[in-house]
């Protein structure tokens, strides 16, 4: 007895083709001799929530790289911005011994301890297109600011660039964004 087909399979076994984001639709007939293109689709949450974590790795790249190559020469403090490793995927031994060593749940993406506007410093959080804080993280941003902190929440790498630029009082550095593609 044949198994009965998932609707990806039974789709893809019928000439359409599958997004990234789940979408199906038949292939234009561009070049006959080249095959359609099949994606994976994401199939459980765990897919999915990689997807998401991947978005936000790559805007988060986005901002350092801006930061590195055009950010730094006009404000040489914004060098002082790095990334809090928190949020991965690990195994459980590996999660264990990050835990042992200080790793906190719902701790911000970047951190850059300056001081300026009243707060002691920023603190970044990086999210896909669509995402929110969870509760941890909701958490912590509340108690980062009860000490004096500035924790700003940000869906891409441009608006997270101009909170640097708004932070570091620098509007000068906001045309540079216009100018700018980092992503990539």
């Amino acid at each position: 007895m044949a198994l009965p087909m998932t609707m990806e399979q039974l789709l893809t076994a019928n000439g359409f083709v599958i997004s990234p984001d789940g979408t199906a639709a038949r292939p234009t007939a561009t070049v006959p001799a080249m095959p359609a293109m099949v994606f994976p689709v994401a199939s459980s949450k765990y897919h999915r929530t990689r997807q998401r974590r991947q978005d936000e790795e790559e805007e988060q790249m986005a901002l350092i790289r801006w930061v590195d190559e055009v950010a730094v020469r006009s404000e040489p403090l914004l060098g002082l911005l790095y990334h809090i490793p928190n949020g991965k995927y690990r195994t459980k031994a590996g999660a264990g011994r990050l835990k042992a060593m200080g790793v906190r749940a719902g701790m911000p993406d970047l951190h850059l301890p300056v001081a300026r506007r009243g707060y002691h410093s920023l603190y970044i959080e990086c999210k896909a297109p669509g995402r929110r804080v969870d509760a941890e993280q909701r958490a912590m941003h509340a108690l980062l600011t009860h000490q004096g902190h500035c924790v700003r929440t940000y869906q891409g790498w441009l608006a997270a660039a101009t909170a640097l630029c708004w932070y570091m009082d620098r509007p000068d550095m906001g045309a540079q964004l216009e100018v700018s593609s980092f992503k990539g």
